[in-house]
């Protein structure tokens, strides 16, 4: 039943060969439902993650590590707190930490649903944005954003392909194949590619490479 729930814990974690992170901006100081990691590679240069809850009815507990544990002291440390007084925060973080430049390679995050609700779904986004980039999107692109503009564009699809073809007036072309004309049409767009500059092919026959440029 759904009182005899016991909690579920999901574990998360990035990793680097060299450190990474510079700077963790607890849930509790930036929002309710939003978690950033600063960090800095070689090849990244500097960038952010996020990782933003979508649902907070039930409460999740949201935990970051910023060393190795073994997963086994994680575990009995969370059975430990969950067991004492629910917390009067829907979560709970481990304090900032000073970051030495010698520490600190892998980032581990902890997701807890102390109770499951009847037909309730639970997500949340990973969101990745390099500093490199010329403006901070004023849109991160998370799973509901991300759907919303799949179905403006979608609709959007459909309105012009419509006004072009204009196949809803035409004699013996039923819905099916509108949809089949409509998604061929899609699928041809989504296959074309852009080529620039020139290439060399190398055939495994021959002793020589050949041009290649579309």
């Amino acid at each position: 039943s759904n009182s005899g729930s016991i909690p579920i814990s999901l574990f998360f974690y990035f990793h680097h060969d060299l450190p990474w992170i510079k700077e963790i901006t607890s849930i509790s100081k930036q929002s309710r439902d939003t978690l950033n990691i600063r960090g800095q590679t070689n090849e990244l240069d500097k960038f952010t993650i996020k990782i933003k809850l979508n649902t907070l009815s039930n409460q999740p507990i949201i935990r970051t590590l910023t060393d190795i544990f073994q997963l086994n002291t994680i575990h009995r440390d969370i059975l430990t707190k969950l067991t004492s007084n629910r917390p009067k925060q829907p979560y709970f973080v481990l304090t900032d930490q000073v970051f030495q430049s010698t520490e600190h390679n892998t980032f581990f995050i902890q997701i807890t649903l102390p109770k499951l609700l009847p037909d309730e779904t639970f997500s949340f986004d990973i969101i990745y944005q390099s500093d490199s980039s010329d403006n901070e999107r004023q849109q991160d692109i998370t799973g509901i954003y991300f759907n919303e503009e799949i179905l403006r564009l979608q609709k959007q699809f459909d309105q012009r392909f419509e006004n072009i073809f204009q196949l809803k007036t035409k004699q013996n072309i039923s819905e099916n194949k509108i949809n089949f004309a409509r998604s061929t049409l899609s699928n041809l767009i989504g296959g074309i590619s852009d080529f620039t500059g020139k290439d060399l092919l190398f055939c495994y026959d021959k002793s020589y490479s050949l041009g290649y440029s579309p």
